[in-house]
């Protein structure tokens, strides 16, 4: 089939019923486009990658626009489109970046994925009434996109639908709405506030995430999932009430939201996921329900002035990190329940001076309460029977440690700079006691240790925190010993049984 151009205008042979794929793929003389009335159809990428197209008019007769049909057309800056129009396809005005305005004909039924992303010129778009589903990446990186009229009868907003879309700065969301997708509307950084409708019951993945402005949001009764990451970076909000429906709030959620203050958690949660609120650095207080039985890995991690935390009764585990660098949390009650105390769980809360730590715990792993400089006294309990490396690492003002009579194991810089440590009895039964485990304690001036012992590592005993040996330190125990073969290689004076 013929076809031509002249003075940079489309010729199309006459009856042409379907403009065919690639038709004008590349024309760089091509300006101009009129789609005559007997066409019914423009096929996939027919006027793609033409630079110079600045004007294109479609008659009445098309009820279709293939995909990609004037994909980057980057000097386009009007289109008429007919009444009687269908279904716009795939990437169908992708990067026509100069494209400020169009509207939609109000038969429109199908709007595909990505029709508009990229049109960083647009600036407002109203969506016809029987559209019934915002696709994927729809309008993504519409940068100047000030104004989006959403239909009532839309159900669902797919993935990455206004994606970056930094103009936005307010949405009305329709009634019959049940789903927003992942990154519907991530880094939309002058969205202010998003009432979302009583009907969603899904929330993807990052679906405000990076939302700086956003101060305001309802979530509605319904909603039964919310994916990670769903409000992460979201600066100035403020407060969020947690629905009763969510039974886990996933990782990241409410990440970096650094103006949250106030979080109102239901009964009926059952999982507060990795790093939830983690950098909520305007949160003092949180109330965890008593349904809780997770709280996964940094869940609160870096909230700067959490100052009350309550905890639910019957949960077992302190996991990675849940804690970690609350500066500002001085005491916590732990259930009665918890057996395992995670590594890092409370590393830099500089405030906590005080920990009952219950009687089930088994484990406290490492680093658990490294960089506590607060803490003045902790009683380990019976059932543990190693002390994992690192465990009260710089906690500088730790004056008193009891140690339980089934420790086997003292770890790598267990105590290592706990320059206050002046009180201490090593167990009858431990055999190991790690490299560097008692550096930099020069108030500790001595200490017996149990014939038992196998190993003490390098520099574990009688050392300041550069490495020097301290003059005045004295070890005890039994002649041929452990300890006293210590204290041979090390030049430390031995009193020996």
């Amino acid at each position: 089939m013929d076809f031509s151009i002249e003075n940079g205008t489309a010729i199309f042979p006459e009856g042409i019923t379907e403009i065919p794929k690639a038709a004008f793929k590349s024309c760089k003389e091509l300006t101009r486009v009129m789609i005559p009335g007997s066409v019914t159809r423009i096929g996939a990428s027919a006027f793609a990658h033409c630079p110079g197209l600045k004007e294109v008019v479609i008659s009445e007769g098309v009820t279709e626009i293939g995909h990609s049909a004037f994909y980057e057309c980057t000097s386009l800056e009007r289109v008429l489109l007919p009444p009687g129009l269908l279904k716009i396809g795939f990437d169908a005005f992708a990067s026509c970046e100069s494209l400020k305005k169009i509207d939609l004909p109000e038969s429109l039924q199908v709007l595909e994925s990505e029709a508009f992303l990229w049109c960083k010129s647009l600036t407002s778009v109203k969506i016809p009434e029987n559209v019934t589903e915002i696709e994927f990446g729809t309008f993504c990186r519409c940068g100047k996109l000030e104004k989006v009229t959403i239909p009532e009868r839309v159900t669902v907003i797919g993935e990455d639908a206004f994606c970056r879309c930094t103009s936005l700065t307010e949405i009305k969301l329709p009634g019959k709405l049940t789903a927003i997708g992942a990154h519907a509307f991530v880094m939309c950084e002058n969205l202010v506030s998003a009432e979302i409708p009583d009907g969603v019951t899904i929330l993807g993945s990052m679906a405000f995430g990076g939302c700086r402005k956003l101060s305001n949001v309802r979530l509605p009764s319904a909603l039964e999932i919310m994916d990670g990451v769903a409000f992460r970076g979201c600066e100035s909000l403020e407060e969020v009430c947690i629905p009763a429906g969510i039974q886990k709030i996933s990782k990241y959620a409410f990440a970096d939201c650094t103006r949250l203050r106030k979080v109102k958690l239901p009964e009926g949660l059952v999982c507060i996921g990795e790093n939830a609120f983690q950098n909520c650095s305007s949160l003092s207080s949180v109330t965890i329900p008593e349904s809780v039985m997770v709280i996964d890995n940094g869940a609160f991690a870096g909230c700067a002035v959490l100052s009350e935390v309550s905890l639910p009764s019957r949960l077992q585990r302190i996991s990675h990190e849940s804690f970690m660098d609350c500066k500002s949390l001085a005491s916590m009650d732990l259930p009665d329940y918890v057996k395992t105390i995670s590594s890092s769980a409370f590393e830099g809360c500089t405030a906590l001076k005080g920990m009952i730590i219950p009687k089930r715990v088994r484990h406290i792993r490492k680093r658990a309460f490294a960089g506590c400089s607060g803490l003045t006294s902790v009683s380990i309990p019976q059932k543990v029977t190693s002390i994992a490396d690192g465990v009260f690492e710089a906690c500088g003002s730790l004056a008193a440690v009891e140690l339980p009579e089934r420790l086997t194991n003292i770890g790598e810089r267990a105590f290592v700079g706990c320059g206050q440590l002046s009180d201490l009895t090593i167990p009858k039964i431990v055999k190991n006691i790690g490299d560097h485990a008692f550096r930099g304690c020069g108030k500790l001036s001595g200490l017996r240790i149990p014939e038992r012992t196998i190993s003490i590592g390098k520099q574990a005993l009688g050392y300041d925190d550069a490495g020097t040996p301290l003059p005045d330190f004295v070890l005890a125990g039994r002649e041929g010993s452990e300890a006293d073969r210590y204290a041979r290689a090390n030049g430390i004076r031995f009193l020996g049984d």
